[in-house]
């Protein structure tokens, strides 16, 4: 099984601008704030008249349209997705998102590569900052990654091949390279 970093295309322009987050620092929950966090939040916006909502938002949380949580249902069942609605008081809009609480999974690779291993990962993937250990992801499908600062989105194939069938806009993949 093939897995994949998803993350929102930066290529964007003119995407939806949070009223009171002026960076891109970003705040991160997972499965075990669900208790610390409100099952629906406001965040209130700035749109302009060509402002766009890419099916996920990176900052400043880690967000993803109703639509995609969908799909992500489809697959985990047992995720847990809080509401965010984003508001822009002016235009008098809103549109509806979910925050998902994800697993973090300790599935670092920290052994030596192969001279065969570490060749393929570096022609396929030269940026690469890390491989996972595919043993101890034991088939999950969406998570993120135990012991490193990014808080990057892994998700399966199958998952993956999903979302693209489904035209979601804003997304990008990046396969992973798993050991």
């Amino acid at each position: 099984m093939k897995y994949y970093k998803i993350s929102e295309d930066k290529r964007i322009h003119n995407r939806v601008v949070f009223r009171d987050f002026k960076t891109n620092e970003t705040a991160e929950f997972h499965t075990e704030d669900a208790d610390t966090v409100n099952d629906s939040t406001v965040l209130y916006t700035e749109e302009n008249e060509n402002c766009v909502y890419p099916e996920i938002i990176e900052a400043p949380l880690f967000m993803v349209s109703d639509e995609l949580s969908k799909v992500l249902l489809m697959y985990q069942p047992s995720i847990i997705l809080k509401t965010v609605v984003f508001f822009d008081k002016v235009k008098n809009t809103q549109k509806r998102y979910k925050l998902p609480l994800l697993e973090r999974v300790e599935c670092l690779y920290e052994g030596e590569l192969t001279p065969e291993q570490e060749k393929a990962a570096l022609l396929d993937f030269p940026k690469k900052k890390y491989f996972l250990h595919k043993d101890k992801i034991k088939h999950k499908k969406i998570f993120k990654i135990k012991g490193i600062p990014e808080m990057d989105v892994i998700v399966s194939m199958d998952v993956a091949e999903s979302l693209i069938r489904r035209g979601v806009y804003g997304v990008r993949f990046q396969e992973v390279t798993l050991i």
